[in-house]
């Protein structure tokens, strides 16, 4: 799943933006985060949900996030530079989804828009072409890849005691469920997912005590989804970062 992760958002095309680059004199945060902000701003045919933000880098930022969580609810948007927009809107009850609206578009065109819902052992996809699939036995979450912190309520209740877990993840985007084994260790006072898909290769995410995924980094990859420079979350971020060298 990690490296079909990488390359959804990858082959759904790699969209550099021009005006940074690793290999040039590196910009100050002030002036990179409004950079990003007036690139992005008017890239996209709906509003992203607000809350924290968060960009992701491969050597230049690819990918703009927000993300926003209430008590049993969570949304989150996903921007490309060339308009692709995935927005996400997920409630869970009883320590699973319940609920969950997906939408991506990209200009006025409409890729995926979907309803689920999930009764008994079943979850029910309603729009397009509609689907049921039989829960699995071991715990799930609904998150499309670009989107991780939809998986961070169920990981925040399963127990590692007796080592790793394996989760299920149904993706709307491309209609289909991954599984992951997923591991965690504390970092100071946050925590650090290790997430390993059927392939072998690795995610890691690391978490704020807070429960906000400050930084997701990818085995093998020159990729990393932190958040937006000048935010509160980015130095929580880099606070963690610096405990993880430890």
């Amino acid at each position: 799943m990690i490296r079909t992760a990488f390359a959804f958002i990858m082959s759904m095309a790699l969209v550099p933006l021009s005006f940074v680059d690793a290999t040039q004199v590196p910009l100050v945060s002030q002036e990179l985060h409004d950079r990003i902000v007036a690139v992005y701003s008017g890239r996209g045919s709906r509003p992203l949900p607000a809350g924290d933000t968060l960009v992701s880098w491969y050597r230049n930022p690819v990918l703009f996030h927000t993300v926003r969580r209430d008590s049993n609810e969570m949304a989150t948007g996903m921007l490309r530079a060339d308009s692709l927009l995935g927005i996400a809107r997920v409630i869970w009850k009883d320590h699973r989804p319940s609920t969950a609206d997906i939408r991506w578009t990209k200009g006025d065109s409409v890729a995926v828009d979907v309803h689920l819902l999930s009764v008994r052992d079943t979850l029910r996809v309603n729009g397009g072409e509609p689907q049921r699939w039989t829960l699995p036995a071991i715990p799930w979450a609904i998150a499309d890849y670009g989107m991780e912190d939809l998986t961070l309520p169920l990981l925040e209740g399963l127990d590692f005691r007796r080592g790793s877990v394996t989760i299920a993840a149904y993706r709307p985007y491309g209609a289909k469920w991954d599984t992951l084994q997923v591991s965690k260790r504390a970092v100071g006072d946050g925590f650090l997912y290790e997430l390993r898909d059927a392939k072998g290769k690795r995610d890691w995410w690391l978490v704020a005590p807070n429960g906000a995924l400050v930084q997701i980094r990818r085995e093998g990859q020159d990729f990393e989804r932190r958040p937006l420079e000048q935010t509160a979350l980015f130095a929580e971020y880099r606070r963690l970062r610096e405990l993880l060298k430890q």
